[in-house]
């Protein structure tokens, strides 16, 4: 099995929604590795939901639990990792995700490289807005 104590087969990066997970599982199945996701990490990490470190602790400690299970998965998991998505956004992980691929590794994303990743990131978010807008106004 390749990436055996080098860290992840893959990694996968992109914005919420974007389908990590999904292409995560489908990966690990068909690879026969297990999967690991860092916001399950940070989750049983804090002893609770992510939307509830927000409220409780804030973003700064979000964001530092984030780095950190970032670092931990890459460091220990063999088979295919996804990042939450706003765990790119941290220049850490970038130098770490950097210097995973430069062993060689694998690093997917499900957004295009041609558009900066705050600007694609932005764009999904309002587009979610403004459909979730409609479903509620009952204009879908």
């Amino acid at each position: 099995m390749s990436g055996v104590g080098n860290g992840p087969r893959a990694v996968l990066i992109g914005p919420p929604g974007s389908g990590k997970s999904t292409v995560a599982k489908a990966l690990a199945t068909l690879w026969d590795v297990e999967r690991r996701d860092t916001d399950a990490d940070i989750e049983a990490t804090a002893g609770k939901e992510i939307a509830e470190i927000f409220v409780d602790d804030g973003e700064q400690a979000f964001r530092a639990l984030e780095r950190t299970a970032v670092a931990t998965a890459v460091a220990e998991h063999v088979g295919v990792l996804s990042l939450g998505g706003g765990a790119v956004l941290a220049p850490e992980t970038q130098a770490l995700l950097e210097a995973y691929g430069a062993r060689g590794e694998r690093s997917c994303s499900s957004t295009s490289r041609s558009v900066p990743p705050r600007r694609a990131w932005a764009s999904t978010t309002r587009a979610r807005c403004w459909w979730a807008t409609l479903a509620v106004s009952g204009s879908t």
